[in-house]
């Protein structure tokens, strides 16, 4: 809605003030699904999700995009914490940016690994 507003010529600030909100928080919604599969919007388009969790999301590959979403819906749990989660387990193979390092708050590079090698073993005893 926000975005259709802001295409037809509707100015941001103008949205801000009948909102009553930022126009700041205007411009990260208007942006929240740039660089987020279109499948994994489907799956979670009638989800509560917080917004932090697109950012999380934007992390990872489209295809990792989906599974990700598929997994919070089978756990019925769209909580940043367990994206986060996930987003530490995930290799760096199917992360947007595989050479950049990992930052997962309140997590070390070590216990990172172990995330990877886990969700690892879990996804050969799955196939």
């Amino acid at each position: 809605m926000i975005v259709n507003a802001l295409n037809q010529g509707v100015p941001e600030e103008r949205i801000a003030k009948v909102l009553s909100v930022n126009v700041s928080t205007i411009r990260r919604r208007s942006r929240m699904l740039n660089g987020f599969c279109t499948e994994a919007t489907e799956l979670l388009k009638d989800k509560n999700c917080p917004m932090a969790i697109f950012e999380i999301f934007k992390k990872m590959q489209p295809l990792r995009q989906i599974e990700v979403a598929d997994m919070m819906i089978n756990a019925n749990n769209y909580s940043v914490a367990f994206a986060s989660a996930v987003l530490a387990g995930t290799p760096r193979n199917q992360l947007v940016e595989p050479d950049k390092p990992k930052s997962v708050k309140g997590m070390t590079a070590d216990a990172i690994a172990r995330m990877e090698k886990e969700l690892s073993r879990l996804q050969e005893a799955m196939a």
